[in-house]
């Protein structure tokens, strides 16, 4: 019996630590040729050197040009996007009248922006293949959580988006 992700090409993104780490050793475990994008390039190297056939790549998400040179380097080395993992994300906690308007931006520029560079970057791919996206996302996305006002709403524009 064919193992469903066998030799599919599945990018991850936010894979140097954590939960993005994780779900790309389970895409691995499960036969995906797994690339492993992460603004810490040390950090998705050390866990791309665990996995079979697995490959680091930089990248910003927060940036359109960065993310379409990951995803050109990704499918130069590996081919082109079956799954695309939308995991790169960071947390900030005060109150909403205590954010700064720059902490706000980049908690957006990475949780929702970065997500909407890398589902239109492997758009083209995830179409002609019928590849999938799964875009991780927290219980903030559905309501307020205390002290976490940005967090929120990069949470839940993300879950609207469907990236």
């Amino acid at each position: 019996m064919r193992e469903p992700l066998a030799g599919r090409v599945a990018v991850v993104t936010g894979a140097g630590n954590g939960i993005g780490r994780a779900i790309a050793r389970a895409l691995a475990a499960e036969g995906a040729k797994v690339a492993l994008l992460d603004l810490d390039v040390a950090a998705a190297e050390r866990a791309a050197a665990e996995l079979a056939g697995a490959v680091a790549v930089p990248c910003d998400v927060t940036s359109p040009d960065g993310v379409a040179a990951a995803f050109a380097t990704v499918r130069a080395r590996l081919g082109a996007v079956d799954v695309l993992v939308n995991n790169a994300g960071l947390s900030h906690h005060s109150l909403a009248a205590d954010t700064a308007l720059p902490v706000l931006r980049r908690v957006m520029d990475v949780n929702f922006h970065g997500a909407v560079h890398c589902t239109l970057a492997a758009l083209p791919d995830l179409e002609a293949r019928r590849g999938v996206v799964v875009a991780m996302s927290s219980v903030a996305g559905f309501g307020p959580l205390y002290r976490r006002s940005a967090y929120a709403a990069s949470n839940y524009g993300a879950q609207a988006a469907g990236a």
